[in-house]
């Protein structure tokens, strides 16, 4: 009787494990869809705004030192501005 219990109690331990870690990845992909949209919205107001010179070319990297983004969400919110 006491190892189903024990068994029961790991089962147990081992699914609240796993809820916790979704939780925490859901937040991270919240994160990083956030910076995504904020570096998105930066880069958006310094082309409206002249800022980013028409036909000027940029680097990712220029554009992460410039915005104070990381690469990743800048990369992403430029495959959201081309489209």
């Amino acid at each position: 009787m006491k190892k189903a219990a024990t068994a029961t109690a790991g089962t147990e331990v081992m699914k609240s494990a796993v809820a916790v870690q979704r939780r925490v990845t859901e937040q991270e992909g919240a994160a990083a869809t956030t910076l995504m949209q904020d570096a998105y919205r930066q880069l958006e107001e310094m082309i409206v705004t002249h800022q980013l010179a028409p036909g000027s070319m940029w680097s990712e990297g220029a554009l992460a030192n410039l915005t104070g983004f990381g690469r990743t969400p800048v990369r992403e919110a430029l495959k959201r501005l081309e489209s």
